[in-house]
């Protein structure tokens, strides 16, 4: 009766009933979710929900729900985001011409510098191409607080995307003399995806491997589908929306602890491992990556490295199509 009074969009509406109705009232895990609705003055809000077993003792009583107005938290977000990116454009003006000018020194007049002046432009353009690439991805998060990072949604074919994005980091790979192995299941259903989105998401985690595993090792890429709870990982978010393909990258690098797993994804974060060596990265990819997997409603995450399971592993779901 509540979803039938709510001011929402019939598809909303549906999702809603299908998402709330669905939830055993002894399902021991938070349930939350966010939509849109209009107020009864006309004004449109935002609304966050989240559901949870009230216990009496050992037994379960039923439900409670929460529904709350973040409507001026989003508009908080959306201001930030918009100043943000008008920062990061004004900023990527003059930084694109020190970049020009430090490879027109290099370029054009590299005969009349000096070993140390030659050093020196060699820095600027070094440094001006890592800010450029910092602003780029700035640019890209904010875009997606602010809601306004578009898809292109297709069916595709998700082996295929991964064998094409493993394919353009050959010559990254094979510089470091590692091997990646593909473990791709041909029968995977098709995805809803913006391909090129996607691409850029694999790119980020592959890249990240060979970046943070040690030379002559073996990264591993597995897809698999997962019709049920039953074929996710223990670790997998409670909100995963089913059937999926699952998506695995393994490394043989130093890995996550659990603490790291719960901030990797976050602005900036660097774990301690990739400060101590110096590892070039802005710390953005990761947050750019889980902003384009929950715009297509999947998750991402990350598993902590154990001893009897060391290194890196990444893993997200993209809903089939």
């Amino acid at each position: 009766e509540l979803l039938r009074r709510l001011r929402v969009p019939e598809g909303t509406r549906r999702e809603l009933t299908i998402r709330l109705l669905s939830v055993p009232v002894r399902d021991p895990l938070v349930q939350e979710g966010e939509f849109h609705m209009v107020h009864a003055a006309g004004y449109p809000l935002a609304v966050k929900w989240y559901s949870a077993p009230v216990y009496q003792g050992q037994r379960a009583m039923g439900r409670i729900y929460i529904f709350h107005d973040v409507t001026a938290e989003r508009e908080a977000v959306r201001l930030r985001s918009a100043f943000l990116s008008q920062v990061s454009h004004e900023l990527r003006t003059p930084l694109t011409s020190i970049h020009g000018f430090a490879q027109l020194m290099l370029e054009s007049a590299d005969a009349q510098l000096s070993p140390l002046a030659r050093e020196y432009a060699e820095i600027i353009l070094s440094s001006a191409a890592h800010l450029r690439s910092m602003f780029t991805d700035m640019i890209e998060i904010t875009r997606a607080e602010a809601g306004e990072l578009r898809l292109e949604l297709r069916p595709a074919h998700l082996p295929d995307v991964i064998i094409e994005t493993v394919a353009r980091l050959e010559v990254e790979y094979k510089r470091r003399s590692q091997q990646i192995v593909m473990d791709l299941d041909d029968t995977l259903p098709p995805v809803l995806i913006d391909t090129g989105r996607i691409i850029q998401v694999i790119t980020n985690l592959l890249a990240n491997a060979i970046k943070y595993s040690p030379e002559r090792s073996r990264i591993r890429v597995r897809a698999r589908q997962a019709t049920s709870a039953a074929d996710l990982p223990e670790s997998a978010p409670a909100d995963i929306t089913l059937p999926s393909v699952i998506v695995t990258v393994d490394d043989q690098g130093a890995g996550l602890t659990w603490e790291e797993t719960r901030q990797v994804f976050m602005p900036f974060f660097r774990t301690q491992w990739a400060r101590a060596g110096q590892a070039e990265g802005t710390g953005l990819g990761l947050t750019i990556a889980r902003s384009i997997i929950e715009l297509h409603r999947g998750r991402i995450w990350a598993e902590p490295a154990t001893r009897e399971r060391p290194g890196g592993h990444f893993l997200f779901v993209l809903p089939t199509a």
